[in-house]
């Protein structure tokens, strides 16, 4: 019995094992496309050119070109016009953002020539605040006098590294060749740091592909676009109206023609799963090819949209979501509608929530020599003293004395000691030799601080979306929690800068609003000001003059807490412990 079952089970696993298993391809389709932005003219700037997608699908940068350029940056959750940068570049073609650099970059077609090579340039602008932060230049080859610029370009991650791979459309035609432009070429510039950008001399003839080399079929038509397969074969758009002529074509790193089609008009590439979305010029549309056969396919796209003349495409992956920005009327398109992701991190469990009952006190004196320093970075022991006044005011330090030194740079004798080993107690600072108490202190690690200070925690019935604070960083929860219980607010751009620098005067900020002091309901109108470089007109002019006085334990006529001067003690009562 059990011979003859093993038997038959044997077999059944010989038989399993000769039959091949179906391949599941990567497959998409897509509704019908919305108007995301109606009118892009708005921004200053005529016609769109090309979109990219950043904070994790949250943002499109649209380029559009015109007298100046112009990049639009669209929140997609609101479907506004959030900011936008004029750009002094001629001839603008492509877009594309590097997140991991937090870079977005722009192609251009001016150039200088010198000595039979041209330098082209590639333009870089941080994402966030959209200012150039650097330039990429490279150098290509003239060739017999003439000259080549950079159309557009694509941005592949590979092996580790970071790549652009650039087209350039020749301006002058090959005297031996007529039906070609003589320097259409591709080459691939590694940008893993922008800032040490170097041209990959290992791709293709010490960095460039020629077009020349691969393509001889008598049609006179140049190359447009790029796109790079996660394998590193690399597609080319060459715009082509004449018949039969080859329009779309695989090539290897070394130029080497694998398979070719024709696709009319081919203009913008745009990979999405296993399909190649194809832009057509000439007043036609766009479709989707087989990305292996390169052969049309159905039922990917919408089966009607409207004209897309100079379609520029980008594909959220992660969301599922295709955008087009098309100059036939200056819109942005997408395939559906963007939704904030539900973020699922650790919890912070609350045990206090704050300061126990109203806060009279002062607790910043500035620097000893007469200077509040109100935008200078906060340092890691001023943050720690500044909240460890507050709590042993309030006696929320559970009778907390220092007893030993626990760190190499910070000796009992220091006036930040007792606040220092404070903060160690309560395991916001970790044990280790030295400290570096005059260092700048992280907006992460002061939310760490005044959450396990004072209590608070995270309510898991909130998210927070922030592009910048994902679960894994370290600081995760404790920012969670202060943005849950509304201390922090963010900057006004989907992000919060968790390993930023905060300065004294939005420290002092902060600590207002968890105390609950403002001048609705605190008198300073008869304050001095006693700071030489803190002028009435700094934005936290009123929050630094809260903070420095101490006021009335009841309300005056007016309904305002009164100034009171024996709230403020000396530094020297409330601080070495």
């Amino acid at each position: 019995m059990k011979k003859g079952f093993f038997a038959l089970l044997l077999v059944v696993m010989l038989i399993s094992t000769m039959v091949a298993l179906p391949v599941t391809a990567e497959t998409v389709s897509f509704s019908q496309f919305k108007t995301i932005i109606s009118d892009l003219k708005t921004t200053g700037s005529s016609t769109p050119r090309d979109v990219a997608i950043a904070g994790n699908g949250r943002y499109a940068f649209v380029l559009l070109s015109g007298s100046p350029a112009t990049v639009a940056k669209i929140d997609l959750l609101t479907k506004e016009v959030v900011d936008k940068n004029a750009i002094n570049l001629n001839g603008v073609k492509a877009i594309e953002v590097d997140e991991v650099q937090g870079v977005y970059f722009v192609s251009s077609v001016s150039s200088a020539a010198v000595n039979n090579q041209n330098t082209q340039s590639i333009y870089v602008y941080n994402i966030s605040n959209m200012q150039q932060v650097g330039v990429v230049n490279y150098k290509t080859p003239i060739n017999t006098g003439k000259k080549s610029d950079l159309y557009n370009f694509t941005l592949k991650k590979l092996d580790g590294k970071t790549y652009l791979y650039a087209v350039h459309q020749g301006t002058g035609w090959h005297t031996a060749y007529p039906q070609y432009f003589k320097d259409d070429t591709l080459c691939r510039i590694d940008v893993t740091d922008y800032k040490n950008a170097a041209l990959d001399t290992s791709f293709g003839k010490d960095g460039y592909l020629y077009l020349e080399d691969m393509i001889r079929d008598g049609d006179p038509a140049c190359m447009f676009d790029v796109a790079v397969m996660n394998d590193g074969t690399i597609l080319l758009a060459r715009q082509s109206d004449n018949n039969d002529k080859i329009s779309i074509f695989k090539v290897d790193t070394q130029g080497t023609v694998l398979s070719s089609k024709f696709v009319k008009y081919a203009k913008y590439l745009e990979i999405v799963g296993d399909y190649i979305i194809v832009s057509l010029t000439g007043g036609k549309s766009i479709t989707a090819v087989d990305i292996n056969t390169l052969e049309p396919v159905s039922g990917v796209l919408p089966a009607t949209f409207s004209s897309l003349s100079y379609a520029g495409c980008a594909y959220d992956s992660k969301n599922n979501i295709l955008y087009l920005a098309t100059d036939s009327d200056n819109k942005l398109l997408a395939t559906g509608d963007y939704t904030e992701p539900v973020v699922v991190g650790p919890s912070l469990p609350s045990n206090g929530n704050g300061i126990h009952g109203y806060f009279p006190y002062a607790y910043f004196y500035g620097y000893g020599h007469g200077a509040a320093g109100a935008d200078d970075a906060i340092k890691r022991e001023e943050a720690s003293s500044l909240l460890y006044r507050i709590l042993k005011q309030q006696n929320q330090t559970n009778g907390f004395v220092a007893s030993e030194q626990s760190y190499g740079d910070v000796s009992t004798t220091r006036w930040s000691y007792g606040a220092i080993e404070y903060m160690k107690s309560i395991d916001v600072f970790d044990t280790a030799e030295n400290i570096y108490p005059g260092k700048n202190i992280k907006r992460g690690e002061i939310a760490k601080m005044i959450a396990l200070s004072l209590g608070y925690g995270t309510d898991d019935s909130k998210t927070v979306s922030f592009t910048d604070l994902t679960v894994d960083n370290p600081y995760y929860v404790y920012v969670k929690a202060m943005v849950d219980n509304n201390i922090y607010r963010g900057n006004g751009d989907s992000t919060v800068n968790p390993n930023g620098d905060m300065t004294r005067a939005e420290f002092v900020t902060t600590i207002n609003r968890l105390i609950e002091r403002t001048a609705d309901e605190f008198d300073i109108s008869t304050v001095k000001n006693i700071f030489s470089d803190l002028s009435p007109t700094h934005w936290a002019y009123n929050d630094i003059t809260l903070a420095t006085n101490g006021f009335s334990d009841t309300s005056g006529e007016n309904g305002k807490y009164t100034v009171d001067p024996a709230k403020k003690p000396a530094r020297e009562s409330i601080d070495y412990n």
